[in-house]
C-alpha cells in the first residue's frame, strides 16, 4: 500500500513539474536581454529602456564603462562618482551606436559589507562550534 501512495505522488510531482516547465515556457519567454545580449543584437534592442548593476571600470566627466554579467558597456552619464564599497545601478536607454544613455543612476555604497559580515558570523559560529565539539576519528564528541 505504501508504495502505491510513493508511485501516485511520483506522478503527481512529475505532472506538476511538467505544467510548470509548459506554462513557464508559453509565457515567460520574453526575458530582459543580458549586457551581452544587447551588444550583439544593436538594431533589435535600440531604443530598449533597460536596468543593469555592475562596477565602475573607467570614468571620464563624460562617461563611463559599467562591468555587468562579465561585460563591459560604455554609459553616458556625466560626473559619475565611484560607489564606496559597492554597486552602481544604470537606469538608461540603449543606442544602437553600443552604449546606454543613463537617465539615472543609483548608489549601492557599501554593498559588499554584508559579505564581511557574513564571513566574521561564520568565523564566530566555527569558534563556538568548536568550543563545544571536538573531532575525533568516530566522528564528533561533546568537548
Amino acid at each position: 500500500m505504501k508504495k502505491i501512495n510513493f508511485i501516485i505522488l511520483y506522478i503527481i510531482g512529475i505532472v506538476i513539474l511538467s505544467g510548470l516547465s509548459i506554462y513557464s515556457y508559453i509565457y515567460h519567454i520574453n526575458y530582459a536581454p543580458s549586457v551581452y545580449d544587447l551588444l550583439e543584437n544593436k538594431d533589435k534592442y535600440n531604443g530598449f529602456k533597460t536596468e543593469y548593476v555592475g562596477t565602475i571600470i573607467n570614468k571620464t566627466n563624460d562617461y563611463f564603462y559599467l562591468k555587468s554579467e562579465n561585460t563591459e558597456i560604455k554609459v553616458l552619464y556625466s560626473n559619475v562618482r565611484e560607489p564606496k564599497f559597492g554597486q552602481i545601478r544604470v537606469y538608461g536607454i540603449f543606442e544602437k551606436e553600443g552604449y546606454i544613455r543613463a537617465l539615472d543612476v543609483q548608489y549601492h555604497d557599501y554593498n559588499f559589507l554584508k559579505y564581511i559580515l557574513s564571513l566574521a558570523g561564520f568565523v564566530w559560529f566555527i569558534i563556538i562550534f568548536f568550543r563545544e565539539w571536538k573531532i575525533t576519528k568516530r566522528g564528533f564528541e561533546n568537548a
